[in-house]
This record gives C-alpha cells, structure tokens and sequence, in this order.
C-alpha cells in the first residue's frame, strides 16, 4: 500500500491540484483533494509543503485529514468493508473528511440537502423526523420527472420566477396536489437558502416567489358527536374497534396518529391521583407527555382487559371515515382547501372531511373553545401536545364562530 500527493491540473502559472494517490497490489485510484498549490508549494520527493507554514496552515490540515482517510479506506479494504474503485475512495474519503462538493445541478443540490437532514437538528436540538426528510425525497423525484418532461436540466443559475412558476404549473397538470406550497415550493426554497448560505451564486428571485395561500379549514367534532364515537359499539367489528380507539385517544390526548398508532401497555401507568394515565415521547417533537386517560375511554379499555390495539398509520384516515359514517356524523359541511394555489369551498357530510388529524384537532379547539371540558389557553394545550404555542395557534385553532362554539357544546344527554 502507498499514499502519495502529486500535483496535477496544471495551470499557465505553474499552479495545480494536489491529487491523492493510492496503491493497492499494483492498481492505483486517485482522489482530488480541493487543494490547490503553487509550483513552490509543494516537495514531491518529501511529500510536504514548503515554505511559510503559518500560510498554509489550512493545507496542511486538509491534507493530513485526507491522509488519515485514506489509510482508513486502506484497512476498511483489507476487511473487505469497502470496494476498491475510484467512487468507493471519493465516497468513503469525502465523508470521514466532511467533504461537500459544490455542484451546478438542482436535482443534485437538493441530494446534497438531504444527506445534510440526516445528521441536521432541529429548533429542539434533536434529529429531523423523518416525515420531513421524506419530504425533500419526494421534492427531489418531482424535479428528476419536471427535467425528463420538459427535456432540460435546472441548472442553480438558471433558477428564477419564471422557472419557479414553470415547475408550479407543471405539478398542477400533473399531479393537482392539494398543497403545492407547502409540499414542494417551501421545501424548494428551503434548498435554496442552504445553498445561497454555503456560497452558491442563486438569483434572489427565488424568495420574493409566492403562491396565493388561505389557511386551509379542518373539521372537528362537536360534544355530541364525540359522544356518538363513544357510544358506538363496534365489538362484533374488533379491527375496526381498534381504530376507534386510537381515535378518541387523539381526541382525549392530544395525541397525533403517528403517536397513538404505536401506544402499548407498556405506556400505561398511574397519573398524580391514582387514575389511569398514558406516558409516552412524541415522535415529532419527543417531548415526554403524561394524560390521565379519560373515564370514556377507560370504560372501552376495561372491556378489552387494557390491551392496547395495533394499527396502521396509513389506513388511520380511511378508518376514521368509516367509523364516523357508521357513528351517523353526516352533519352538514363546507370545507375550504387550497388546491394547486387556488382556494375552493367543498361542501359535503363531516365524515367524508375526517383525516388522521381530526381527532387532536378536536382536542386543541375542545379544550380552546371549552366545550370538551375545561376551558385552556393555548400554553396549557401546547404542553400536552408536545407541539409549539405558535404551531397550535397557527395550525390547529380553527376559527369558530359563536354560533358554531355554542354548537359545539350542545350535549345528547
């Protein structure tokens, strides 16, 4: 095995780029080091820099860095954790020296984004959930198809309003998502701005480009209704049941279905006054939740002896439309959704509006608007939730009227 660093790519003024060679039984790979050395810089015969080493103090670190990757490539080979090709070294070398390659593309940009979520914390100091790093997946896949549509590359200096807004419509003819802002031009800024702050040049088109937005509204259920949820015996139904049950968890709890969906007995435990209580992280922001379960849903857990069912997160909207419908939840609605920038009103029977967020949606304005028990400020709301006061404000309080509040707390009995 051998290592050397020779100088290659060179320039009219006799500069050049330091190369890594490495030799292994008689093949050679090379590696570019991003290092780049005048004539008098650099002893090849010695295999070290010359001259003022204060100067070259940022050289000479990177150069070591690389060395040291370059022999851990060597062994990783020897122990046949590695392939021995040019890709494999560049690939092994530039992550154990932190390496980030500037590149021209955006779909390769946006790559480069995603490697950089995974090891990225967020505003509470813990890893990205993986719901966000899917999204940037799905931004990533969208561009390759826009490219292969239109029959052109996006290069990062071609980027302006009007590509923004060629990529805009493109998605509404495609796909007609139901939030283009928020699944793919936010997280396409976002890349943007990640690379603008590492010193790409990018035209600032990009962050005065908008789509018109009006808050989405949502659905809750009202006290009779979830009186309804209650009172529905789905016993003869068990899977179904089950999904009943993480349902007025969440709209018990707080909980979201991504949380509910995993709850085991194993969570549950005594609160402060002896009652039965559920203790469990939130996956998003895993702040640790501790709720007395409520006597209605104890009433149900009694019955299946406190066995906690097991669900799956992608059927959990399906489900809970069903169990609405059979639970008569046909009130009349009229849903506003933002669709590819434009706002329209639907309308239609409350259960056909039921998603997995419902029933924590249920539990913010419950508790908000009072008519689910006690009367909260938002504070108290986002300490149960896990979530920020502001996320509750902005995306979970639904603006009720007084008419529709005192709806809301109309009871059966």
């Amino acid at each position: 095995m051998g290592i050397k660093f020779r100088v290659h790519q060179k320039k009219r003024n006799g500069d050049g780029k330091l190369y890594a060679e490495f030799t292994h039984k008689g093949e050679r790979l090379r590696y570019a080091t991003p290092v780049t050395v005048s004539p008098e810089e650099w002893d090849v015969k010695k295999q070290a820099f010359t001259g003022n080493k204060l100067n070259l103090n940022a050289k000479i670190s990177t150069i070591n860095k690389i060395r040291r990757a370059v022999e851990d490539y060597a062994l990783a080979l020897d122990y046949g954790e590695c392939d021995f090709t040019q890709e494999a070294l560049k690939n092994f070398v530039d992550e154990h020296t932190g390496r980030v390659r500037r590149v021209d593309r955006l779909d390769e940009l946006i790559k480069q984004y995603m490697e950089y979520e995974n090891s990225r914390l967020n505003d509470h100091g813990i890893p990205v959930t993986e719901s966000t790093k899917r999204k940037y997946g799905y931004l990533h896949a969208r561009i390759v198809e826009y490219q292969n549509d239109k029959n052109r590359t996006v290069y990062l200096i071609d980027i302006d309003k009007n590509m923004m807004e060629s990529f805009r419509e493109w998605l509404t003819n495609r796909y007609a998502p139901n939030t283009i802002r928020d699944k793919f031009i936010k997280p396409l800024k976002a890349v943007l701005k990640y690379a603008e702050e590492r010193g790409y040049s990018i035209k600032p088109a990009y962050k005065k480009y908008s789509i018109p937005y009006i808050k989405v509204n949502h659905p809750v259920f009202y006290k009779s209704e979830v009186q309804k949820l209650i009172g529905l015996d789905l016993s003869d139904r068990p899977n179904l049941e089950d999904y009943q049950i993480v349902m007025l968890f969440g709209i018990f709890t707080g909980a979201r279905p991504s949380d509910f969906t995993g709850f085991t007995n194993e969570d549950i435990t005594e609160a402060a006054k002896g009652e039965p209580a559920i203790v469990f992280h939130t996956r998003k922001t895993h702040e640790k939740v501790h709720i007395p379960i409520p006597i209605e849903l104890q009433r149900i857990l009694e019955r299946r002896n406190y066995q906690l069912p097991k669900t799956n997160e992608n059927v959990v909207a399906r489900r809970f439309k069903e169990i609405c419908q059979l639970a008569g939840l046909d009130r009349m609605e009229q849903i506003g959704r933002t669709r590819a920038g434009e706002f329209k009103v639907t309308k239609g029977h409350l259960y056909q509006f039921v998603d997995g967020k419902t029933p924590k949606r249920t539990f913010v304005n419950g508790h908000y608007y009072g008519y689910l028990g006690e009367k909260w400020d938002p504070w108290k709301i986002a300490d149960f939730t896990g979530n920020d006061y502001h996320i509750i404000i902005e995306n979970y309080v639904e603006k009720l009227s007084e008419l529709e509040v005192n709806a809301a707390k109309y009871d059966l009995e």
